[in-house]
């Protein structure tokens, strides 16, 4: 009999710690790979061309001069950013001819999450860039109808260059580009 209970003991002992090493819970190591995105686009808010197109009007009397003409269209910039350190923020420059200036301004962002800047207005556009967009962390301005920062365009005639001022009509490339 007491050899018995000595086997039931040493069996239970054995039953309980093989029991006591079997746990409710595991673990193991999950990768995460977030790549960085900085991407920036320019669209029409319903989605039509991305021009814009503006026009002084005719002079009707003599001594007058050409008046800031203001874009109608509805142009968004819009942005992803997952940034890794440092702040981004677009710049835009272009080539304007001389005796014209022309001038941006970026509206609030009307879509997305997260700091996707902070918008500047009447952004003289020249062949070095300029800053039109600060600030900007990881976010994004939504890419459906009307989301982004809406774009104004202004064209006045340099009145210190006005020498230097040509007659005709010329297509000027704006460049917007993200960077950190």
């Amino acid at each position: 009999m007491k050899a018995l209970f000595s086997t039931i003991i040493v069996s239970l002992f054995f039953f309980v710690n093989a029991f006591a090493q079997v746990s409710t819970s595991a673990t193991h190591s999950v990768s995460l790979n977030v790549p960085q995105v900085a991407m920036i686009s320019v669209v029409e808010g319903s989605g039509g061309s991305n021009s814009v197109s503006l026009q002084f009007a005719n002079l009707s009397a003599a001594g007058e001069w050409f008046t800031e003409v203001t874009s109608s269209e509805a142009i968004y910039l819009r942005l992803s950013s997952l940034k890794p350190g440092n702040d981004r923020k677009v710049q835009v420059a272009a080539n304007v001819p001389a005796g014209l200036t022309l001038k941006v301004t970026a509206g609030t962002n009307t879509g997305g999450k997260g700091t996707t800047g902070a918008p500047n207005a009447n952004v003289v556009i020249g062949s070095t860039a300029s800053d039109l967009i600060t600030g900007i962390g990881s976010g994004y301005t939504g890419n459906t109808s009307n989301n982004g920062f809406p774009l104004t365009y202004k064209l006045s005639v340099d009145e210190d260059e006005v020498a230097n001022l040509a007659a005709g009509n010329t297509a000027v490339t704006v460049t917007y580009t993200i960077t950190e």
